[in-house]
């Protein structure tokens, strides 16, 4: 969702639900009185920079994960798992200030990419290794191969050349896929890979690519 179409829903709404500092507020459910374990409820808010789905959860044990965005349209979602007993500017304030959303309202905890080396990425038990492999295989053909019902996943395939299975390859296999846009082929290809709250991004910023999923796992074939 654009900050256009936003401006279109509140315009549509008559104004902002709520609204506090450079934060503007959309109800999508009626607020409970009195909280349940199931409760959920959702709002659009915008700090007029990007445009998220909040999510609170009614739990017992604080929980902070940002996820999806971009792809199809989506807003980036802010899941927030904590026990609520009001709804008010303040409890959102603070549940907000949880995210730790950078400048550019990308970056939040569990923010770790491939695509600068940082401490926090020579340290992460998954994506610390894919970094010499995704340079050593840049400029490669694409292919996204293997989508499975059963057990769901897919793969992206790099290789001299997409349509011959027996090359040398690199094989990075994507369990629960998400979202996807872009293209099922590409003649090259400039991949990386972040996590982004508890799922991970696999980008190519040039070929306009992007695939959201829960796990990754990359793997030379010769």
């Amino acid at each position: 969702m654009t900050i256009q179409d936003f401006e279109i829903r509140l315009r549509n709404n008559g104004g902002a639900d709520r609204e506090f500092d450079a934060w503007k507020f959309l109800d999508i459910h009626q607020i409970p009185v009195v909280f349940s374990q199931q409760d959920e409820i959702d709002f659009y808010c915008s700090d007029g920079k990007s445009v998220y789905l909040l999510r609170l959860r009614h739990r017992d044990k604080q929980k902070f994960i940002i996820t999806g965005g971009t792809a199809f349209g989506h807003p980036t979602y802010l899941i927030a798992e904590l026990p609520i007993a009001k709804v008010d500017n303040a409890f959102l304030k603070m549940v907000l200030s949880n995210f730790n959303l950078g400048d550019d309202g990308k970056d939040g905890p569990a923010f770790v990419t491939t695509e600068f080396a940082t401490q926090e990425l020579s340290q992460h038990s998954v994506l610390r290794h894919f970094p010499t492999l995704l340079k050593r295989w840049k400029g490669k053909q694409f292919r996204l191969v293997n989508l499975t019902e059963s057990h769901r996943s897919i793969a992206i395939r790099l290789s001299g050349n997409r349509y011959n299975h027996t090359l040398p390859c690199l094989i990075i296999s994507c369990g629960g896929p998400i979202s996807m846009k872009g293209n099922f082929d590409m003649d090259t290809n400039d991949l990386e890979v972040k996590q982004v709250g508890e799922n991970y991004i696999v980008y190519d910023k040039q070929n306009n690519f992007e695939l959201v999923c829960e796990g990754v796992e990359i793997a030379e074939c010769r």
